[in-house]
C-alpha cells in the first residue's frame, strides 16, 4: 500500500483460534484508509496476497515483519490484557495457558520463514474469502 499509494497504511492480520471449534480458525485481515481510497485498496489486497502465495515471502520481508512482531510479544507481557484475556481466564480449566506463556519467547523466537509461507499457504485461500468493506458518511456539521 505504501509503494503503490505513498501513504503510510498499514494493514492488520489477526489469527483467530476458537478452542470450541478446532477446524473453524481463520485469519482476519483489515486496515483503515481514506475512503476515497477504499476501492482501490479493497483491489490491492487479495492482489498482495496471490502474489504472497505465489511467489513467496523473501527473507527480508520476514525478517522485517518478525523483529517488530517479536518486540511487540515482549511488551504484550506486561500489559493487563494480555494476562487476563489470554493467560487467566480459563486458566484453571486450561492449565496448558501458563505452560504456553513460560515457552512463549523461545516459540516466537524459533518461528521460521516456511512456517509462515505455510499458512499464508493454508488459510490464505482467495476462494473463500468474505470481503467486507465499511465507509464512515459525512454528516452535517450541525449533528
Amino acid at each position: 500500500m505504501r509503494e503503490e499509494f505513498g501513504a503510510a497504511y498499514s494493514l492488520t492480520t489477526h489469527f483467530i483460534s476458537i478452542d470450541e471449534f478446532p477446524h473453524q480458525n481463520f485469519f482476519t485481515t483489515y486496515t483503515d484508509v481514506e475512503p476515497t481510497r477504499a476501492s482501490e485498496i479493497s483491489k490491492l489486497i487479495p492482489e498482495e496476497i496471490t502474489a504472497m502465495r505465489r511467489v513467496g515471502i523473501t527473507k527480508d520481508e520476514f525478517e522485517r515483519t518478525k523483529q517488530p512482531f517479536l518486540a511487540r510479544r515482549k511488551v504484550h507481557l506486561r500489559t493487563n490484557r494480555y494476562w487476563g484475556y489470554t493467560v487467566l481466564r480459563d486458566a484453571q480449566q486450561r492449565d496448558d495457558r501458563l505452560a504456553s506463556v513460560r515457552d512463549r519467547a523461545s516459540d516466537s523466537e524459533a518461528i521460521e520463514q516456511a512456517e509462515i509461507q505455510a499458512l499464508l499457504e493454508r488459510y490464505f485461500d482467495l476462494t473463500i474469502v468474505f470481503k467486507f468493506q465499511t465507509v464512515r458518511q459525512k454528516y452535517p456539521a450541525n449533528q
